[in-house]
């Protein structure tokens, strides 16, 4: 079927308060989109970057006031029926807000559509009145936006309505691929980036896991799908191709290679590849084993971040990272110094202030990282986990099973000034029973100064393409 619609895919930006991804040339979750559509004869989708089509940080009123007008200059070029808008995270609602409001005046009869983690997790956050969304995606975006285009979503008239997004599946898989040529067409806005030197894509979906800090889990399913390793491969000398001078490709997996068999396939595959690029993922600790961590040592080109998150077991039951937490504790150690052993780069990520978090719980986690760390391991830690939407929905659970305490408005997406009203926010992960606020607050604050000052010091202060480089000039040597 081929739909006669005009789309235009929106990345809004970030506007007054800033986060990861507002710079990356391409837009994962627009690749996604167009290329869907185009399989599903959907042949007029345009893409509208405004974060790269402005190309500096909105963060005065004064840049504000400026993006706004760049913003309706920019949309008044595109003749569209239905504007599909990325609110990829919290950080993008305030410029998703101000963009439909500009799309509903330049083009009132089209249908404005907003997806994105934040429309996962806080759909009620775009029931504005008057209206400015039509539709809300909450999930993956792909079926339910082809739904909508084809008019087989019904709206309910008034108010935003709200469609549950259906999860691509293995047959969808083996039916589309990213079409990194359309996108170069159809995205004028990369005319205004720089070299493109990095693309990320996902070669999976979803996640069986359910830890409390992950949008994933609000998905409502707990099935993981990827494209074949012979389409991934595909999929990496087809990015290589289209863009000249890249650097490195990122997977960017809710979890890489949670399949056994489909991890070491692509592996094996990915070590034959003789791209002039490196690359880089995400997965757990706890998945590995020792023949995983072997191809990893004979692959010179790949860097992992490992989601670690706690060595406590504490921690990780708060977490719901796992439900065996000293059988985890034991694996990730285990993998960690193996890794080790190898020398093979890499990063674990760690949260420092998840709700239950105390002195106890990060002593242990230190204890457990001894012996392990060197300067070879890099560490990412996560601090301000109150900012989440996640926190906020299960702010009253916190509060009464670990003595979670906040005070400021936590919902500041929705503030005029959000960066501000994130400054003045103030949180404790844990308290004593009957502790008041500001004791609690002064005790962790110290605490946290100086478990982030101990970690600060194994960030990764250097692109991952880098470090991968020196381990191949390393192993170069070494050979001789």
């Amino acid at each position: 079927m081929t739909s006669s619609k005009k789309v235009l895919l929106i990345y809004p930006g970030q506007v007054l308060v800033s986060s990861y991804g507002d710079t990356l040339p391409i837009k994962s979750s627009l690749l996604s989109l167009q290329s869907y559509l185009r399989t599903k004869g959907v042949a007029d989708v345009e893409i509208l970057d405004l974060a790269l089509e402005y190309g500096k940080p909105v963060r005065t009123e004064e840049d504000l006031a400026s993006f706004h007008r760049m913003c309706e200059e920019k949309l008044g070029e595109y003749d569209f029926d239905i504007a599909g808008i990325s609110c990829f995270s919290t950080f993008n609602y305030l410029s998703s807000v101000l963009v439909a409001s500009l799309c509903k005046r330049i083009a009132p009869g089209a249908l404005i559509v907003v997806g994105g983690w934040h429309c996962l997790v806080r759909p009620r956050d775009f029931d504005l009145s008057p209206g400015v969304f039509d539709f809300v995606v909450q999930g993956e975006g792909e079926k339910a936006l082809l739904q909508i285009i084809e008019g087989r979503v019904p709206s309910r008239g008034e108010g935003v309505t709200v469609v549950r997004g259906e999860p691509l599946n293995r047959n969808d898989y083996a039916g589309f691929e990213y079409d990194f040529e359309a996108y170069k067409t159809h995205c004028c806005s990369l005319l205004q980036a720089p070299k493109i030197e990095n693309v990320e894509f996902n070669l999976s979906r979803q996640c069986p896991f359910t830890c409390s800090f992950c949008d994933n889990r609000a998905l409502g399913y707990q099935g993981w799908n990827v494209f074949s390793v012979e389409k991934s491969i595909e999929l990496v000398d087809k990015a290589v191709a289209a863009f000249e001078g890249l650097r490195s490709i990122t997977f960017n997996e809710a979890v890489f290679g949670l399949d056994k068999r489909w991890r070491r396939g692509f592996l094996s595959a990915l070590s034959k590849l003789r791209h002039n690029v490196v690359f880089m993922t995400q997965t757990r600790i706890d998945l590995l084993e020792e023949e995983d961590i072997n191809l990893l040592g004979e692959l010179e080109t790949l860097f992992c971040y490992f989601g670690v998150e706690s060595l406590s077991e504490k921690t990780l039951a708060a977490m719901n990272k796992s439900n065996k937490p000293t059988v985890y504790i034991h694996k990730a150690r285990e993998n960690l110094s193996m890794l080790k052993e190898l020398r093979i780069p890499f990063a674990i990520n760690l949260i420092l202030d998840h709700p239950g978090e105390s002195h106890e719980t990060q002593r242990e986690t230190y204890a457990n990282l001894k012996g392990i760390l060197d300067d070879k391991v890099c560490i990412q830690t996560i601090q301000y986990f109150y900012w989440l939407p996640v926190f906020v929905d299960s702010y009253e659970l916190y509060h009464a099973r670990y003595g979670t305490m906040a005070e400021g408005n936590l919902e500041w997406w929705r503030d005029p000034d959000p960066a501000g009203t994130r400054a003045r926010s103030r949180y404790v992960p844990s308290s004593a029973p009957g502790e008041p606020f500001e004791a609690a607050f002064d005790r962790y604050q110290r605490f946290l100064i100086f478990w982030k000052d101990f970690y600060d010091y194994y960030t990764m202060k250097r692109h991952f393409s880098s470090i991968i480089e020196e381990r191949r000039c390393q192993r170069r040597g070494d050979r001789r």
